[in-house]
C-alpha cells in the first residue's frame, strides 16, 4: 500500500488543505453532527443523514465555509459525517459517480488523531492517504474509496457532494 499527501492517482486529481475552520467552529461542527448520528441501513458505521447542511443555520454555514477553503464554487448538494473507532470501524469501497454530482467530492477531518485519511483503490492497489484534524481532501467522485478500517480513535469526518 502507497501513503502519499498529495498527488494523482492517474488522471483523479487528489488535493489535500490545511487549516480549514478555526478550533471553535470546528468543534460546533462535531458537536452539531454528533447529535445527529445513528446506524442507518445500507451505510457503513454511524453516520448523519445526507442532509447536515439543511438542518442548522450554523452547520450551513460551517459547511460552506470549508467548500470555500478547498476552491469549490459549486453549491452542496449533499453533506453527512461519520463516526468511527475501534468499535465501529468498516470498510466500505464505494464511490459517489452519480450524474448530478459536480467532479469532485470532498472529506473534510473534523476530529482525527491519528491522521489517517481516506484510502483509495485504483488498478486495484490501495492507496492510502494522510489527513490530520482540520484537513480536508478533494478527489474525483469517479475514484472508488473507503473510510479507513483500521481506526482506533474516535474519528469524525464530514463528507461534502456538490451540484453540477
Amino acid at each position: 500500500m502507497t501513503s502519499f499527501d498529495v498527488g494523482y492517482l492517474g488522471k483523479f486529481e487528489i488535493r489535500t488543505y490545511h487549516n480549514i475552520l478555526p478550533d471553535e467552529e470546528r468543534l460546533v461542527l462535531r458537536n452539531k453532527g454528533a447529535l445527529n448520528l445513528r446506524k442507518i441501513s445500507g451505510a457503513p458505521g454511524l453516520q448523519t443523514y445526507p442532509n447536515l447542511h439543511l438542518l442548522h443555520e450554523e452547520s450551513d454555514y460551517l459547511i460552506n465555509k470549508v467548500r470555500e477553503k478547498v476552491e469549490i464554487e459549486n453549491e452542496v448538494l449533499r453533506s453527512w459525517i461519520n463516526y468511527t473507532d475501534h468499535y465501529c470501524s468498516y470498510e466500505f469501497w464505494h464511490n459517489h459517480n452519480m450524474p448530478d454530482f459536480h467532479e469532485f467530492t470532498c472529506v473534510y477531518m473534523i476530529e482525527n488523531p491519528e491522521n489517517v485519511g481516506t484510502w483509495f483503490k485504483y488498478n486495484d492497489k490501495i492507496y492510502k492517504s494522510k489527513c490530520p484534524t482540520n484537513s480536508a481532501i478533494t478527489f474525483s467522485k469517479r475514484l472508488n474509496h473507503t473510510v479507513p478500517p483500521d481506526v482506533t480513535k474516535p474519528r469524525y469526518s464530514l463528507a461534502i457532494d456538490f451540484h453540477r
